[in-house]
């Protein structure tokens, strides 16, 4: 395995060669570990595009707490002209490499399974936070954020990289299933889904649909103070949810379960 310096140093470089003509003068920095604790205001911005509910919600936000404490070196900011544009956390784990069905609970899966005493045999590296600033969309990043991914499982010699996947547009279709979403095509026969495209053409494995990577249940009323409305009994289309936010009428909870997709990437012959 690299240095640390030497990682970062390395991903610079992949970054700066993968980046489009618009933005190819920029300086690149990319900083993980414990430099990233003087950018928290950054991050916080970076996260900001993320709905309040996956943001705020307090369970989940304890169960992330701790893997990401602990592997803080898998953490990477990325700046443009000193200004941070995009930031990913990737974690440690094990998998059976002969295995292509992953685990149905995606995202929260894998922060479990980064703490599982055989992450000490880890060979895998799991993706599970990629954001851009709004300000460098659309303009081709989320494919070097790909080669980024697929570099840093490299640069720490792990054997397979897998991203349980959150599709861009899918909350433009929250009442579709995910297996007719990803169905969905342009016209020259690509996945309609930009993030989705953005893996396949990266080299990514498209495998399972995991249903239950993301869940958040809480109480009605915290519902509606985070989404500064009254709500119904039964399905509700939420801002930024990929499926439906359901409120059952006898527990007054509100019940969200966000699909995503596994992609799998063998990285044994790079």
């Amino acid at each position: 395995m690299l240095g640390k310096q030497t990682i970062e140093k390395n991903l610079e470089l992949v970054f700066s060669n993968h980046l489009p003509s618009s933005v190819h003068q920029h300086k690149v920095r990319i900083v993980s570990g414990v430099k990233l604790l003087p950018s928290t205001i950054a991050l916080y911005k970076l996260y900001s595009t993320w709905p309040i509910y996956l943001r705020e919600h307090w369970p989940n936000t304890q169960k992330e707490i701790l893997p990401l404490l602990q592997h803080l070196r898998y953490q990477f900011l990325i700046k443009l002209n000193g200004n941070a544009v995009g930031y990913y956390a990737t974690l440690p784990l094990y998998t059976d490499l002969s295995q292509n069905v992953l685990s149905n609970y995606g995202y929260s899966w894998a922060l479990q399974a980064s703490l599982e005493r055989n992450v000490k045999q880890a060979n895998t590296l799991c993706a599970i936070a990629a954001v851009l600033s709004p300000n460098f969309k659309g303009i081709g990043l989320s494919r070097v954020l790909v080669e980024l991914l697929k570099n840093t499982a490299i640069s720490f010699n792990y054997k397979r990289l897998i991203v349980p996947v959150r599709p861009t547009l899918k909350s433009s279709f929250p009442h579709e299933d995910m297996q007719t979403y990803i169905n969905r095509q342009r016209d020259d026969g690509q996945a309609f889904d930009p993030w989705i495209r953005a893996h396949q053409t990266g080299g990514g494995i498209m495998r399972n649909i995991c249903h239950h990577s993301i869940c958040v249940i809480t109480k009605k009323s915290r519902w509606e103070n985070w989404l500064r409305h009254s709500l119904n009994e039964g399905d509700n289309i939420i801002p930024g949810g990929l499926a439906p936010l359901n409120i059952s009428s006898s527990t007054q909870l509100g019940s969200y379960i966000e699909p995503n997709i596994w992609f799998d990437y063998s990285l044994s012959h790079y």
